[in-house]
């Protein structure tokens, strides 16, 4: 489904994973059928479900994942810091939209 988000968007792509009490985010100015192909991808589905989701190949745990593919509107893609998902104070933020009051909520 992440790779299927991208007509939204192809400048940047990321994703958040909840397990436990810990986000864990990815975010690049590629595209998302880019993205999942890259080390740091696999990487995060590798080390942190397979250490901390799982027990003896079992879940054991609920997990949250949530992507994001972007169309750049306000603020440049090549900043990750522009690019989805946001998070703030334990809170994981995706939006469809300009945001004009970004350093208000940020």
């Amino acid at each position: 489904m992440f790779k299927f988000s991208e007509s939204r968007g192809k400048e940047a792509s990321g994703l958040a994973l909840r397990v436990k009490e810990s986000i864990y985010v990815l975010k690049e100015p590629i595209a998302s059928s880019r993205l999942v192909k890259t080390s740091k991808y696999k990487d995060l589905f590798n080390n942190t479900l397979k250490t901390e989701a799982y027990n003896d190949g079992q879940l054991s745990t609920p997990i949250l994942i949530l992507g994001h593919s972007r169309l750049q509107t306000n603020g440049q893609s090549e900043i990750n810091a522009n690019n989805q998902p946001v998070v703030k104070d334990g809170a994981v933020g995706i939006h469809n939209g300009i945001i004009v009051n970004d350093d208000k909520l940020w």
